[in-house]
């Protein structure tokens, strides 16, 4: 008897997110009792579906269901629902990664540095050589400052353990309450509809929102305008939480201090962006969560979700 599948699709044009084989190796000397099958193409991972009790990709599409009698579960690394349709007879689950946070905590740390610490004027000063530190006076601790993480999740409480271990005092912003005010990292919880007042005291306001129609433009150039001049604001979430126009209205009147951007309503950003020419501004291409670990961070988690899910269905890894 042949042993169940787990069929492994996860190749893109951009090598970061490409599995390599001998990243796979890892999941074959875990799942012993599974034949881990590396699918390089689409058309590889259709036809192994037939046999898969488990499906690790980027993308699924609706029709593959029909073609996966044995199919349990779809894995994705992704954090974003945007790429995997639901089963429409509701038998198959999906689960979304959850790791991105490890990551992503150190990407929004080091903008937070950059700008608390005044590295860009550093950079061109050298470029100048010019020797003056007197323009690093007006530089701020982390232990007296105030940060709104807005989209407070998985990837939020991330990012709020580095910042509470740096001694900044943190305010998580959720849709509603329903699953409890506190969680014992962030100083305070509160929901979107209560957020001006802390936008008023924030030092750094960072966005960790999912994509999606509930979310289009939900920070609005009145939470910009509500923001402390000396602000800075980081979107590590989607694109279409706030709106580039309004963006370039903050910058342009001085609204806050600077802002990064790690993602776009547009991917990539188009050369005609007013984006790309405004001063005090980051942007980086869709890369909070890319790092050289990122498969292994994923298949460490995918490794205890598969153990435990076999283990209460009664079979092994």
């Amino acid at each position: 008897m042949s042993r169940p599948q787990i069929a492994v699709f996860l190749q893109t044009e951009e090598k970061s997110f490409s599995v390599r084989e001998e990243q796979i190796l890892k999941l074959r000397k875990s799942f012993i009792s599974y034949d881990v099958v590396n699918c390089p193409t689409e058309a590889e991972f259709i036809q192994h579906l037939h046999n898969a009790a488990y499906a690790v990709t980027w993308f699924f599409k609706k029709e593959w269901y029909a073609v996966a009698p044995f199919l349990q579960t779809v894995f994705t690394p992704a954090a974003g629902k945007e790429w995997i349709e639901p089963d429409p007879s509701g038998r198959i689950s999906v689960i979304f990664g959850r790791f991105h946070g490890k990551i992503m905590r150190e990407s929004l740390l080091s903008m937070i540095l950059y700008f608390n610490r005044k590295v860009g004027t550093a950079i061109q000063n050298q470029s100048d050589r010019k020797w003056d530190r007197d323009a690093f006076f007006n530089t701020h601790s982390l232990t007296r400052q105030t940060a709104v993480i807005i989209g407070y999740g998985n990837i939020g409480r991330e990012c709020a353990k580095v910042l509470k271990a740096l001694g900044c005092s943190v305010t998580g912003v959720k849709r509603d309450l329903t699953k409890g005010a506190g969680d014992g990292i962030a100083d305070k919880v509160i929901v979107f509809a209560d957020i001006l007042p802390a936008l008023r005291d924030a030092d750094h306001v960072i966005l960790t929102l999912p994509g999606g129609r509930e979310t289009d433009g939900i920070f609005s150039r009145a939470h910009l305008e509500a923001m402390k001049k000396t602000a800075y604001l980081y979107n590590m979430g989607r694109g279409n939480c706030v709106y580039e126009d309004d963006m370039v209205w903050a910058m342009m009147h001085s609204k806050i201090a600077g802002f990064w951007l790690d993602v776009f309503d547009k991917e990539p950003l188009p050369l005609s962006s007013k984006l790309w020419r405004l001063p005090n501004v980051i942007l980086t291409p869709h890369a909070s969560a890319i790092n050289s670990e990122y498969f292994d961070l994923y298949f460490d988690e995918l490794i205890q979700i598969v153990n435990y899910l076999d283990s209460k269905r009664g079979g092994t890894a």
